[in-house]
Order: C-alpha cells, then sequence, then structure tokens
C-alpha cells in the first residue's frame, strides 16, 4: 500500500516538474500547475494525506513551496490589472 502511494507521489511531482518547465514554453502550463499540486485533496482521503495534523501540513506546505517558488514565471504575471480591479 505504501508503495503505491509513493508511486503515485513521484508520478504527481514528474508531471509537476514536466509542466513547470512546459509553463516557460507554453502559457497554458501555469494554469494546469495549481490542478496538480491540488490533486492530491481530490482523490485521496484526507486523513491519510495529512489534515489530522495541521502543524505537520502547514510546515510540509511551506517548504514544497520555498522549493518551487524560483520555477514561477512571475514576468507572466500582470501586476497593474490585480491592483486596477
Amino acid at each position: 500500500m505504501k508503495d503505491f502511494i509513493l508511486n503515485k507521489a513521484l508520478f504527481l511531482y514528474l508531471v509537476l516538474t514536466i509542466f513547470l518547465f512546459l509553463s516557460n514554453v507554453f502559457l497554458f502550463f501555469n494554469y494546469l500547475i495549481p490542478l496538480i499540486l491540488a490533486a492530491p485533496l481530490f482523490f485521496e482521503d484526507l486523513k491519510s494525506i495529512g489534515f489530522r495534523n495541521y502543524k505537520i501540513g502547514f510546515i510540509f506546505g511551506f517548504i514544497t513551496s520555498i522549493v518551487y517558488l524560483p520555477f514561477i514565471n512571475v514576468s507572466l504575471l500582470d501586476v497593474t490589472k490585480l491592483i486596477n480591479l
């Protein structure tokens, strides 16, 4: 059972890495990245992915966001549209 969960996690990591590299070329992949990151929330039992302990989940999410932050192409974001809502 743990091997199956590990295989799914590795598959999602591989897909996310590919989408992050492709997002530098194709703008479409920027919109798919949040779906890949949220995929465990849709397909797994919430207790099995760590919603029992919020502190560990917060720390894991913070570390994960720091790791993936350099891959985000900020130049594609139009900040003026966000300010002038």
